[in-house]
């Protein structure tokens, strides 16, 4: 297998799910792997990283600060009605930013689990293509009737695929060859408007260059839970029914999330196991700031942590990423 990484970022919202994910992989694996948990991080309570490297020994870890620390200056080029997240956003520069390391980049969203292998995932052919993804299953094809009823023109026909990008299975080389990076922030730069954001805007850069994966690789929480799907008529039958009966990832993809739902299902309940099965067992004195959380009064949910705080250890940031991330502002500005 090539130089692997499996790519995950999250801000201090985003600490319990993080770690539900990172549960699900350090479950899925055998006892010894061959890529690295690369995480993009922002805003993290002091001590943080180090507990999820006591907390997951099976997992070899890299932290980084944020993919967008020293880019200040890109923000402002963006109309200001998009409001990206910087999270979200660093999506679009994190294969630019690796390259030099790795060939092969697995990113996941945080709001997801696993129930495979990602090896699997990450030795599969991409048959020259930049990357490979699964379609959006609420909203299939480039044409479809968008959640919300906001419509813009990615510059693609309307029959064209359209992917969901909390999944995407990268070529480093393939991805810089093809300016994917350069393509997508001058996307975005010219929108009035923000429908998916990032995930537009990766659609717009890869046209043409996408390898559609099996859709059980992404299978979006709602094509199990739902009964009826715009997929059907575009995928088969057979193929819907297998992301459905034996999901290999399951994506809580939209708003319904389990941490913020009361909601019973089998799905739901799955990913709570998992929460309550990654706690930490060693930490600060708040076992709800140990473990991230903060519980909602009376109700015993569990909610993502929202202290800003000071990063955790540098001993592990790589050095040189601001050179090379200014570098890539720099490229961008010259477009």
């Amino acid at each position: 297998m090539p130089n692997a990484a499996v790519v995950l970022q999250a801000d201090s919202n985003y600490l319990v799910p993080l770690r539900v994910t990172l549960q699900s992989i350090s479950k899925a694996i055998p006892s010894s792997v061959d890529f690295d948990v690369v995480i993009f991080r922002q805003g993290w309570p002091m001590g943080f990283s180090q507990l999820l490297e006591q907390r997951f020994p099976n997992l070899n870890f890299l932290f980084f600060e944020s993919a967008l620390k020293d880019l200040d200056n890109w923000g402002k080029s963006l109309p200001p009605n998009l409001h990206i997240s910087e999270v979200a956003f660093q999506k679009v520069f994190v294969p630019k930013v690796l390259m030099a390391d790795y060939e092969r980049i697995l990113i996941l969203d945080c709001d997801l689990i696993l129930r495979a292998d990602p090896t699997e995932l990450l030795r599969m052919d991409l048959k020259g293509k930049v990357l490979g993804a699964v379609r959006d299953m609420g909203m299939p094809c480039v044409g479809s009737t968008p959640p919300g009823g906001i419509d813009i023109d990615i510059g693609l026909p309307p029959e064209f695929p359209y992917y969901n990008t909390g999944v995407l299975l990268v070529d480093a080389g393939r991805w810089e060859k093809y300016s994917v990076t350069e393509r997508a922030v001058s996307f975005l730069r010219i929108q009035e408007v923000a429908r998916f954001a990032e995930q537009d805007a990766l659609n717009h850069a890869t046209n043409g260059h996408v390898l559609p994966l099996p859709l059980e690789w992404n299978t979006q929480s709602a094509l199990i839970l739902k009964r009826s799907s715009p997929l059907f008529g575009v995928e088969s039958v057979a193929s819907i029914n297998r992301a459905k009966d034996y999901p290999k990832i399951i994506h809580f993809a939209g708003g319904r999330k389990p941490w913020n739902s009361k909601e019973e299902n089998p799905l739901f309940a799955e990913w709570r196991e998992l929460e309550e099965e990654s706690r930490f067992s060693v930490g600060p004195a708040d076992p709800g700031e140990c473990n991230g959380i903060r519980p909602r009064s009376g109700s015993g949910e569990v909610l993502p942590h929202t202290r800003r705080s000071v990063p955790g250890a540098r001993g592990m940031i790589k050095r040189g990423l601001s050179r090379i991330l200014r570098r890539a502002l720099r490229a961008i500005e010259n477009l």
